[in-house]
C-alpha cells in the first residue's frame, strides 16, 4: 500500500567530512564536501537534475539553498551574512561570480533563509531583546538578488517577535508562531516583491502543565484537495500523549478567518511525522512502525462542524521493487534517522538514501469493509479509472452494493462530470494582491462513454448477473444523468439498457417510461421497440408514436403500418402529412391489390389526387405507373363508377 524508493537517490552519507542539507524549494539533497575547498552537490530524484561546483572554504555552513532557477546557491556561514554563488547555467560547475549580503541590523543573526522568486530571498532574523523573556525580536528582511549586478537590494522589512516558523514554497507562504505558548500563528504571503500578513490565528494543541508549547515539528502545511491546512499535532489534556491532528484550513482571502475543520484520531502515543499523497493523510508512527492513512473526503461529509476521522487503515512502509533491486545495502524503516519532508520526501542521512513514499490504492480493498467507501477512494486518486471501472463493475455482478450505495456513487461520478461540461468563469472586481496556491485537484473524469463500454456493456454479458438489479443500476445511472441536464449517449438507451429491461421482462416499466419521456425520443429506440413487438405489442404503437413526433420518420412508419397490414391507417397518417413529403407510392399500390378491388381503387384515387397537389411526387413517371393505370381503369366499369357516385351523393352518417 505504501512503497519506499519508487524514486530514489543515493548521496554521501553524513559523516565528519561532510554535511548534508535539504533544499525545500528545488526538493534536492545538497552535500557539501571539505578539502581545502568546498565540494558542493545538490542531486534531485531525477539522474539529470544535479547540480556540482566547488566554492572557497569560508567556513563551516549552517544553511545552503538555491534559487528556483538554480543559478544561484546562498549559503551561511556567518551568523549575519549570507554569500551567494552564481553558477554557471550551463551545468559545468563553473562559480561565474560570488557576492554577500549581511543583515540589516549589525546585532542581527540570521536563522532561516527562503528562496520566495528566482531573484528574491528572505533573511529570517533574530535580536536579542535584553529582557528576561522567552521571546527575542525578529525580523523579515526580503531582498532582490541582482547576478549580473553581483548585488542585494532590500525591498521590505517587517519586525515581529516570534519562536519559530515554517516555509511553504507553493504558496510563499511563511508562518510565523507566537504567543505565551507559541500557540498564534502568523501567516505571511511573500509574493511580488511584497509581505502580505494574513490574519493571525491561533491552534489548540492541548496545552497543559505537561506541554507548555507548541514547537516546529508538531506543525505541519500541506495542499490537500485544492486547499491549503495548517495541522497540528494536539495533545491529551490528561497525559500530553497525541491524542489527533488538529487541520485548520486557510482562506484565500485576507479577511478570512482560519477554522479549525477536521480532526484525524490518532489513539497512539510517541512520535509523529505527515505526509500528503495523492491527498490522503499519511500519519507515520515510528514506535508501532506503521502509518496511519486518512482520506478527508471518504465517509459521511453531512455533518457540521469540525468533522472527526478516524483512520481508514494502518499500513507498513515496505521497499519498492526498483530499490530494492538497485540499494543492495539495509534500510532499517522507520529509523530514528530518518528526516521527514513535504509532501512524499524522506532523507535518511545514516545511510545516504533520498527517496519517495508512493501510494498504492489497488492494495487498498481488504482494508475496507464498506465497499462504498472503498470506491471513493479509489475515484479519489488520480490516475485510477481504470482500477475504479474494474472493481465497480465486479461489484455490480456481484451484487455488493445496495441501490442507495449505487445511486450515491453514481453521483460522485456525474458530478465532476457536470462541473467540467459547465466550466463556470468568475469574475472579480478587485485583483487579489497575492495567492494562497495550493496544489490543484483535478478529479477523476468518468466518461458516459467509460461507464458504457467499460461496465455496463461488459455486464451486461455476464450471465450470472441478476438482470432485473442490473436494469435498477442502469435505471439509477440514467436518474443521475437526467438531474443533472445530461443527454444519455443514444448507445446507452437503445443498445443496453432497453434490451436490458426487455430481457428482464421490465416491460411494463419500460412503456411507463417511453410515456412519460423518461427515456428521450430517438429513431434507433424506435426501431429497437419495434423488433420486440412479439414480447410486448403495445411497444409498437409507441415506435410509431415516437417516430410521429420526431417528425423525420414518415416513410418509417408507412412501412411499419404496411408491414402490420395497416393500409387505411397508413393513408390516413400520409394524409396528414405535407404534400411535399416524399411516399413509396408503389408500395402503398404493391399492398393496396392485396386487398380487395373497392381499397385498391381508393389508394390509386388518392395517390393520383397527391400529385396533382405536389410538385415534388414521381407517382406519374414512375415505370410501373402505367402498368397500374391500366390495372385501375380496369377495376371498374363506367357504370359501376357513376353508381357510386349516385349512391355516394344520398349518403346519410349515422350518428355514433
Amino acid at each position: 500500500m505504501l512503497g519506499l524508493g519508487e524514486q530514489w537517490v543515493a548521496f554521501e552519507a553524513s559523516s565528519t567530512l561532510s554535511d548534508i542539507f535539504f533544499d525545500d524549494v528545488n526538493q534536492k539533497i545538497c552535500t557539501v564536501r571539505g578539502n581545502g575547498a568546498l565540494g558542493v552537490t545538490a542531486k534531485g530524484l531525477y539522474s539529470r537534475d544535479v547540480v556540482s561546483f566547488r566554492m572557497k572554504d569560508s567556513g563551516k555552513i549552517k544553511i545552503m539553498k538555491f534559487s528556483p532557477d538554480q543559478r544561484v546557491a546562498s549559503v551561511q556561514c556567518e551568523e549575519s551574512s549570507v554569500d551567494f554563488v552564481c553558477v554557471s547555467p550551463s551545468g559545468d560547475g563553473t562559480v561565474c561570480a560570488q557576492f554577500s549580503q549581511s543583515t540589516k541590523m549589525r546585532s542581527a543573526r540570521i536563522v532561516g533563509l527562503e528562496w520566495v522568486a528566482s531573484n528574491q530571498i528572505l533573511f529570517v532574523t533574530n535580536q536579542a531583546s535584553g529582557l528576561l523573556f522567552v521571546f527575542v525580536a525578529l525580523g523579515l528582511e526580503l531582498y532582490q538578488v541582482n547576478v549580473e549586478k553581483k548585488n542585494t537590494k532590500l525591498l521590505k522589512t517587517y519586525n515581529i517577535s516570534l519562536y519559530w516558523f515554517i516555509y511553504y514554497p507553493k504558496s510563499q507562504l511563511l508562518i510565523a508562531s507566537t504567543g505565551v505558548s507559541g500557540a498564534l500563528l502568523n501567516p505571511f504571503v511573500i509574493q511580488n516583491g511584497v509581505l502580505h500578513r494574513l490574519p493571525k490565528f491561533e491552534v489548540d494543541f492541548g496545552c497543559s502543565n505537561a506541554k507548555t508549547n507548541l514547537i516546529e515539528r508538531e506543525v505541519t502545511v500541506a495542499s490537500v484537495y485544492g486547499s491549503l491546512y495548517v495541522m497540528v499535532l494536539r495533545y491529551s489534556l490528561r497525559d500530553s500523549s497525541t491524542s489527533d491532528v488538529a487541520m485548520y484550513k486557510l482562506g484565500g482571502e485576507g479577511n478570512e478567518e482560519c477554522p479549525l475543520t477536521h480532526t484525524l484520531a490518532l489513539a497512539r502515543t510517541g512520535a509523529f511525522a505527515i505526509h500528503v499523497i495523492d491527498n490522503v493523510i499519511v500519519v507515520h508512527h515510528q514506535t508501532s512502525a506503521t502509518s496511519l492513512l486518512f482520506d478527508i473526503r471518504v465517509g459521511d461529509m453531512q455533518r457540521s462542524g469540525v468533522i472527526v476521522h478516524r483512520p481508514l487503515m494502518s499500513v507498513s512502509l515496505t521497499r519498492c521493487d526498483r530499490l530494492a533491486s538497485e540499494y543492495h545495502g539495509e534500510i532499517p524503516l522507520y529509523s530514528p534517522s530518518w528526516v521527514i519532508f513535504a509532501p512524499n520526501l524522506i532523507v535518511d542521512a545514516s545511510i545516504g538514501i533520498f527517496s519517495t513514499v508512493s501510494l498504492y490504492a489497488e492494495y487498498a480493498e481488504p482494508a475496507f469493509t464498506n465497499k462504498c467507501d472503498f470506491l471513493q477512494f479509489v475515484l479519489n486518486r488520480r490516475s485510477t479509472k481504470d482500477l475504479f471501472l474494474e472493481k465497480f463493475k465486479s461489484l455490480l455482478i456481484n451484487n455488493q452494493l445496495t441501490l442507495k450505495e449505487i445511486s450515491k456513487v453514481f453521483s460522485w461520478i456525474v458530478e465532476p462530470y457536470v462541473k467540467r461540461l459547465i466550466s463556470p468563469l468568475k469574475y472579480t472586481e478587485n485583483i487579489a494582491k497575492y495567492a494562497l496556491i495550493a496544489d490543484a485537484y483535478e478529479p477523476l473524469i468518468i466518461e458516459q462513454s467509460d461507464m458504457v463500454s467499460r461496465v455496463f456493456l461488459l455486464a451486461n454479458e455476464c450471465p450470472s448477473i441478476d438482470k432485473q438489479r442490473f436494469v435498477q443500476c442502469m435505471l439509477q445511472y440514467l436518474l443521475s444523468l437526467q438531474e443533472n441536464a445530461i443527454d444519455p449517449e443514444p448507445y446507452f438507451l437503445n443498445e443496453i439498457l432497453v434490451p436490458a429491461m426487455v430481457a428482464a421482462g421490465e416491460l411494463n416499466r419500460l412503456q411507463q417510461f417511453l410515456h412519460y419521456r423518461v427515456i428521450p425520443d430517438a429513431k434507433q429506440l424506435a426501431f429497437q421497440l419495434l423488433s420486440h413487438e412479439a414480447k410486448h405489442a403495445p411497444l409498437i404503437q409507441l415506435a410509431v408514436d415516437m417516430l410521429a413526433r420526431l417528425g423525420t420518420a414518415a416513410e418509417e412508419i408507412v412501412e411499419v403500418l404496411l408491414s402490420r397490414g395497416q393500409l387505411v391507417d397508413a393513408i390516413r397518417f400520409l394524409d396528414g402529412l405535407s404534400p411535399s413529403e416524399k411516399i413509396n407510392s408503389m408500395k402503398l399500390l404493391e399492398n393496396a391489390w392485396k386487398q380487395d378491388r373497392q381499397v385498391r381503387y381508393a389508394v390509386f384515387s388518392y395517390l393520383q389526387d397527391r400529385s396533382t397537389r405536389s410538385r415534388y411526387s414521381n407517382f406519374t413517371n414512375s415505370e410501373q405507373y402505367d402498368d397500374y393505370l391500366r390495372r385501375f381503369k380496369a377495376l371498374f366499369t363506367n357504370d359501376e363508377v357513376e353508381a357510386a357516385k349516385r349512391d355516394s351523393q344520398f349518403a346519410v352518417v349515422l350518428p355514433e
